[in-house]
């Protein structure tokens, strides 16, 4: 997977990007889906979407809720007993939301995202934001990587299950379009299942309210209007 890259090279992190993603440094805008590095932020272009998207953790829902993150009261009945300071695995980083979410509570967290386009955008943003700590990104299978380290809890959010639940978030369908060109596929229960058998103190799973488990057996539910957060212990 080659992409085209669109950058001037006095860039602060064009090094980043080069060194996680295998770019074509361009000097005009490409007819096919593209990414440009601009001011540190790198941003994916596509015909299909009139505005280009990147990673911007102060903006957006992702800003309104870390303005209000002490009001995350069922995320926070999830974590219960958790002790801040715990390292958490965020198996699914996607936007960062509930990571930032996290962090900002206390937690150390450990983040992956299988996507290295996303992931990159994540490296970008966060080192280009000093001011948020606490979170450590890895480009790679979540699978993988819990069954190599150790954490005290598992943090699992499939961002979506079916074309119909992408569709509602334009977010969603851009990242499936980013994940159609890297020819990344779900299998979320088999992640779940692999998770299910690593160490930890609690794993917990979100959910949307009406969606089937993927174990049954629960030790305990967290739910609100329209999610719900599965916890095995």
């Amino acid at each position: 997977m080659r992409l085209n890259l669109l950058a001037s090279p006095n860039e602060k992190f064009l090094d980043v990007v080069l060194q996680s993603l295998d770019c074509n440094l361009v000097e005009s805008i490409p007819s096919e889906p593209y990414l440009s590095l601009e001011n540190n932020v790198l941003s994916f272009h596509s015909p299909n979407f009139k505005k280009p998207f990147s990673f911007d953790p102060f903006s957006g829902k992702t800003g309104f809720r870390l303005q209000r993150y002490e009001q995350e009261g069922l995320l926070k009945k999830a974590l219960g007993n958790l002790k801040p300071g715990s390292v958490i695995f965020d198996a699914t980083a996607g936007l960062l939301r509930d990571s930032l979410i996290l962090s900002n509570l206390g937690y150390r967290l450990i983040s992956i995202e299988q996507s290295k386009i996303l992931g990159t955008m994540l490296l970008v943003g966060l080192q280009a934001n000093s001011d948020i700590s606490g979170i450590d990104i890895y480009i790679g299978q979540a699978e993988k990587c819990a069954q190599e380290h150790q954490f005290d809890a598992i943090y699992f959010d499939p961002m979506f299950e079916t074309a119909q639940s992408a569709l509602r978030d334009k977010n969603h369908r851009i990242i499936s379009e980013i994940l159609d060109i890297e020819s990344i596929s779900n299998d979320n229960q088999n992640t779940f299942d692999i998770l299910r058998k690593c160490s930890f103190q609690k794993l917990i799973v979100k959910r949307p309210v009406k969606s089937p488990s993927f174990d049954n057996n629960i030790n305990y539910q967290i739910k609100g209007k329209s999610i719900r957060y599965d916890v095995y212990v």
